[in-house]
């Protein structure tokens, strides 16, 4: 089961991930945070294997938050949504240490495509001694 900290400072976008995330019997939305800042509270109070971060929030948000999380939690795996559809910008996430990368909300799933995107099938959580 992967335990997912889900980071989005607007209700609808994690409503809307949250119906979409349903589908996928090896998730569970452990965690929620409408900030950068509750986020790595919520990271640091809890054990997690993916977060999914809004990377435009209020508080400490983007690059800044990466940084932060892969240095108090290296093991946790990062997914990063944003509205810079850049290139270099998903460079400059991966590099802070994004390891799985940058999903554009443009990006996002039509009606027809409920199942989950292939990043969150991948996040399987490591094996526990």
């Amino acid at each position: 089961m992967i335990r997912l900290l889900l980071a989005d400072d607007h209700k609808l976008v994690r409503e809307g991930l949250k119906q979409i995330l349903a589908s996928a019997p090896d998730v569970r939305i452990a965690g929620e945070a409408a900030s950068g800042d509750e986020a790595l509270a919520l990271a640091r109070a809890n054990d997690y294997d993916l977060a999914l971060l809004d990377m435009s929030m209020p508080g400490l948000a983007g690059i800044d938050l990466i940084k932060r999380l892969k240095l108090e939690k290296p093991a946790l795996r990062l997914l990063v949504l944003s509205m810079h559809g850049e290139q270099q910008y998903a460079a400059r996430a991966l590099k802070a240490g994004a390891v799985l990368g940058q999903v554009a909300r443009s990006s996002c799933c039509t009606r027809s495509e409920r199942s989950p995107p292939a990043a969150f099938i991948s996040a399987r959580p490591p094996r526990r001694a």
